[in-house]
């Protein structure tokens, strides 16, 4: 049976349940439970633009949940950290590690530590992959979520000010930070990095 363009559109209106995307290909669940598949690569562009990133950005928001990882799971979290190039201290058995994961795999990665008695936001990484679909905000929020009543730091770039303000933190300067977070912003900023102070107060 042959499928035009227009053929595929007006299917998948009538398609329901769970859509994928693997590589080039794309997986339509019918009513009558008849899987069709359809290679994005023969369709029109047009037709690629309405159908692929819909489908995509709905496959990996709803399959992908954000919880606490489990000791057992920081090594794991660690491997990702190394795989996205984070050069930022290593997880230590005392953080809370907040974790994105699909399936079984861990694409994001955000952890809560305790430095000098003082709670410090670290380490927000999402994979590539996964970015602009709304995942980074919900594992902040799962994070934040774990602060409790205390106040909370982080060193952001500067560019994502306002994304941290959407859970609560304000811009601060290095004379209200902790000595040891005074110091780190300055090293950071030093070293040409585009960083700024934040704080989040009960």
């Amino acid at each position: 049976m042959g499928w035009d363009g227009v053929e595929v559109l007006q299917y998948t209106t009538r398609a329901f349940a769970t859509s994928f995307q693997a590589g080039n290909a794309l997986a339509l669940a019918a009513p009558n439970s008849v899987t069709i598949l359809v290679l994005v690569t023969c369709l029109p562009d047009w037709i690629k633009a309405l159908i692929a990133p819909s489908m995509h950005a709905q496959s990996t928001d709803i399959a992908t949940q954000i919880m606490l990882a489990l000791p057992s799971e920081f090594a794991l979290a660690q491997a990702f950290y190394d795989s996205c190039g984070y050069e930022g201290a290593a997880i230590r058995e005392d953080d809370q590690v907040v974790i994105a994961k699909s399936a079984t795999n861990i694409v994001g990665v955000g952890r809560l530590c305790r430095e000098h008695g003082v709670l410090v936001l670290r380490g927000m990484q999402i994979q590539a992959a996964f970015r602009r679909q709304g995942l980074g905000s919900r594992l902040l929020a799962g994070l934040v979520a774990q602060v409790g009543q205390e106040p909370c730091y982080c060193l952001p770039y500067d560019h994502l000010g306002a994304f941290y303000a959407q859970a609560g933190f304000s811009a601060v300067s290095g004379p209200q930070l902790p000595d040891f977070l005074a110091q780190r912003l300055a090293s950071y900023l030093a070293l040409g990095r585009k960083v700024m102070a934040m704080q989040r107060m009960p």
